[in-house]
């Protein structure tokens, strides 16, 4: 069983990782790499922290109510 665990974390790992480089890498042209990269990154950074966040803060939230269907925007909280 936790192989497949594993597996299962293993695709979506690299799922991450293509979609990733995808956003980062699609319609360059060739002259504006140094322009672009940057600035893409940065967004992806953010993108991210968002995106972790987002998470921890709806765990402390159950945790803290002990429901794991209560989430804020189900209380009105939005």
């Amino acid at each position: 069983m936790a192989l497949r665990k594993n597996k299962v974390f293993l695709l979506a790992f690299l799922l991450t990782l293509a979609a990733s480089l995808f956003f980062l890498l699609w319609g360059i042209a060739p002259g504006i790499w140094g322009f672009a990269v940057p600035r893409r990154l940065v967004k992806l950074a953010a993108i991210c922290i968002v995106g972790a966040s987002t998470a921890v803060s709806t765990m402390v939230f159950q945790t803290v109510n002990g429901n794991k269907i209560l989430t804020p925007s189900v209380m009105g909280l939005d």
